[in-house]
């Protein structure tokens, strides 16, 4: 994985407290493993804000549209994609954010991360007591299938068509 994407997260002094925590409008989303769905969305509801200052003060971990959440705390394993941002946001601990390198096609990459096979290995690496980790220099040495570029696209672009479609669906009214 190590390989493809740029991997970080909220880590040591980084961290934040209680009293960084904000109302909205005075900061930036801090987005959680709750804020991510089964599908794999990133929900804008509920979400937790931290002060401009601490989002400042780490340029690295704040989120751009394309970006993959991936929960390495407790709920391990959940993934969430950015399909756009209404806000500044960053992660919280318990969040890694990867990043696909230029050239990567970062839906296709957030579809395989989602594969059973992956899951499986997440599983078999995590560490911990009570609270399951799984340590960032783990998830990067992490495989995953990985085709050459243009069939990374035409697979995502189908999948992201199929996704929109099923999504549409679902808003029909049922009478």
């Amino acid at each position: 994985m190590g390989e493809v994407v740029n991997l970080r997260g909220r880590i040591g002094f980084r961290g934040y407290k209680q009293t960084d925590l904000v109302d909205k409008g005075q900061g930036a989303i801090s987005f959680s493993p709750a804020d991510i769905d089964e599908f794999g969305n990133v929900l804008n509801c509920n979400n937790k804000y931290i002060s401009w200052a601490k989002y400042d003060e780490s340029p690295e971990i704040q989120i751009a549209q394309g970006d993959i959440l991936f929960t390495k705390t407790a709920s391990i394993g959940k993934i969430g994609y950015i399909t756009k941002l209404r806000e500044k946001a960053t992660i919280n601990p318990q969040i890694a954010l990867i990043t696909p390198l230029k050239n990567e096609n970062g839906y296709f990459i957030f579809l395989s991360l989602r594969l059973d096979q992956f899951t499986k290995k997440v599983r078999n690496i995590i560490g911990g007591s009570s609270v399951p980790t799984l340590s960032q220099e783990k998830l990067k040495l992490l495989t995953f299938m990985y085709p050459d570029t243009s069939e990374q696209k035409e697979i995502g672009d189908f999948f992201k068509q199929l996704d929109s479609l099923i999504a549409l669906h679902q808003r029909k009214p049922k009478w």
